[in-house]
């Protein structure tokens, strides 16, 4: 069978059997987490970041970006999009693959070293940008 699970952000029945709920106890849990955080005056910075589905199906706008995007707009918290320094619009399946061969450890949803790189460079452009 096909993984579908890392689908639910580009099919609206995926998404209706695993992300919808899965979404909102998300935002039950990050709000707790905010809440803990603040309490102890310590800033929250959150960031999304693409799985392989997401690179091969051009899921730039991904519902994953907008709620994340959202939910750090209404509370004030930092937000990283790590989507569009890996996810393009147009590319043709051999540059998909190039881009998961480069970025991603094979046959999984984690990166190899050289996405880490990608994914430490921006994080600390956004963290010095704060100082």
């Amino acid at each position: 069978t096909t993984f579908q699970n890392d689908k639910w952000t580009i099919d609206k029945n995926i998404y209706n059997t695993f992300g919808e709920n899965g979404v909102a106890l998300m935002k039950i849990y990050m709000n707790k987490l905010l809440d803990l955080l603040r309490k102890r005056n310590i800033d929250l910075t959150i960031a999304v970041y693409p799985w392989p589905s997401q690179v091969w199906f051009d899921d730039l706008n991904s519902m994953q970006v907008n709620i994340w995007k959202k939910w750090a707009k209404n509370n004030n918290v930092e937000f990283i999009n790590y989507f569009p320094d890996f996810v393009a619009k147009d590319l043709d399946n051999t540059e998909k693959l190039q881009i998961l061969e480069k970025y991603y450890i094979p046959g999984d949803v984690h990166f190899n070293n050289e996405g880490h790189q990608v994914l430490a460079n921006k994080f600390i452009k956004t963290y010095l940008k704060k100082e």
